[in-house]
């Protein structure tokens, strides 16, 4: 179980013809460690709260059964870039930004963390997601962390006048 996600429990009985049976009577549910694993106020069921291990244990009346659960981290599941289409003039530059989205939903900014290409790589650099455009035409720009990665579609167009200039 990674953290983030459920995991539901059931108790039964066996008897001596091996037969079995749902745990009769009122069960109570608990956990032995609640910082990694919590129960969620539906009977049997335990959110991952932190990474460990915990035991979960159903008792009614005298009868008891226990097992252990393990939870791990959460783990990467998707990357996006922002924005995912851009034109730029040429020798200008525009911020990108990779976000990070983990299997227990949580988010992250993994701007910094990631690493970025442009293909074809002539054509812009890219920094931390800050990317130049070195000529004209179409680049694709790749933010890539733990092996999962996205990209943005870069339109270069001619440069632009950023200040105009007076001369006698």
């Amino acid at each position: 179980l990674q953290t983030g996600q459920t995991a539901t429990f059931a108790a039964t009985q066996e008897f001596s013809d091996e037969t079995s049976a749902p745990l009769g009577g009122t069960v109570t549910w608990t956990s032995s460690n609640p910082a990694v694993a919590s129960p969620t106020g539906t009977p049997g069921e335990f959110k991952g709260t932190g990474v460990g291990s915990t035991t979960i244990t159903a008792a009614s009346g005298a009868v008891s059964a226990s097992t252990t659960l393990t939870v791990t981290a959460a783990t990467l599941t998707t990357i996006s870039v922002t924005p995912p289409a851009a034109s730029i003039a040429l020798k200008q530059t525009q911020q990108f930004k990779a976000l990070g989205v983990y299997s227990d939903g949580t988010t992250a900014d993994l701007t910094g963390a990631a690493s970025w290409t442009a293909t074809p790589p002539a054509d812009a650099t890219v920094n931390a997601g800050l990317v130049t455009a070195e000529v004209v035409g179409a680049v694709s720009i790749k933010a890539e962390w733990q092996t999962i990665s996205a990209t943005a579609a870069v339109t270069v167009t001619a440069a632009v006048p950023v200040s105009p200039s007076a001369t006698p």
